[in-house]
């Protein structure tokens, strides 16, 4: 009997019977599972003869009033400690469950309070860079207003050193199949003088000669299909193709020369074209251009 271990075996299970069957239900359970294990009948069968030592140890405690009346305690306290575990259990595993659920719960908060933080952090950077974008667009705009102004200078100064005509074609029969190219504008006021340089658009061009004689000449004797204007002499004064007039009086020794006279004109200050006129800034830049060019 001292190798049954009862704390791992339920003598009762191996008759499947309950704890509360009589002594004879037990031994007709005995001598049903005898009939299937008894060595006799499983002479080779080592398992069979092992289970058969087993059921009967147990047949001859529980057949014993006393042996089967301790074992009944054993069983009865070993059941009421498995209960204690079981409800143990279960309060572990709701308290742990709890337990977790409050950790989840608090790790929720703390996430959703540094979210928080994150999100103000966000607002407080996104307001300094704001008003660091701010100031420096201030500055940028300053210094391009700077750069402007000195450009604008620049360009005047330029301007008032040079003798720029603009010129277009007249709208005409006559003018209307022409095409204003540089070929043409240089084919047609070149005898006029040397021209330093030839800025052309759709429908004008400027035109910068090298010497005042050359937009005299002009103004005496523009070609056909064109009109001009002078946009700066650098004598500081301005003239027109309106500067000019026909003197045709009844003299008739008077020479031509005599007969048109200019017309002297207010200081070339007062008639330049505004920085914003597209013209102007143009031929400006692509003067300075040339002049940075011919330094390197």
């Amino acid at each position: 009997m001292d190798s049954f271990d009862l704390k791992k075996t339920n003598l009762y299970d191996l008759f499947d019977v309950g704890s509360d069957s009589t002594e004879a239900e037990i031994k007709k359970a005995f001598r049903k599972k005898a009939l299937l294990y008894h060595p006799d009948k499983n002479p080779d069968n080592e398992k069979a003869k092992e289970i058969f030592q087993k059921l009967s140890k147990a047949l001859e405690i529980l057949t014993d009033e006393k042996a089967r009346s301790s074992y009944d305690k054993i069983l009865r306290v070993q059941k009421e400690k498995e209960i204690r575990d079981r409800k143990l259990n279960a309060k572990r595993k709701k308290l742990k469950d709890e337990l977790e659920s409050r950790e989840k719960l608090n790790q929720e908060i703390s996430i959703l309070e540094e979210e928080e933080k994150l999100k103000q952090e966000i607002d407080r950077i996104r307001k300094a860079g704001s008003k660091q974008l701010e100031e420096e667009n201030r500055l940028l705009k300053k210094k391009l207003d700077s750069q402007r102004s000195g450009n604008n200078k620049k360009m005047k100064s330029s301007l008032s050193l040079s003798n720029t005509i603009k010129v277009k074609l007249k709208r005409n029969r006559k003018a209307a199949d022409l095409e204003l190219t540089d070929d043409l504008i240089r084919k047609q006021f070149s005898k006029f003088g040397p021209i330093l340089s030839i800025v052309t658009k759709k429908k004008s061009a400027l035109l910068e000669y090298e010497k005042y004689e050359s937009l005299k000449k002009i103004a005496i004797n523009c070609p056909e299909n064109f009109e001009f204007e002078i946009l700066n002499v650098n004598t500081g004064r301005n003239y027109n193709n309106n500067n000019y007039e026909d003197n045709n009086d009844d003299d008739s020794d008077t020479s031509d020369k005599e007969k048109r006279k200019p017309i002297r004109a207010e200081p070339i200050e007062e008639a330049l074209p505004t920085v914003a006129t597209d013209d102007y800034e143009e031929y400006i830049m692509r003067r300075m251009q040339e002049a940075q060019q011919k330094k390197n």
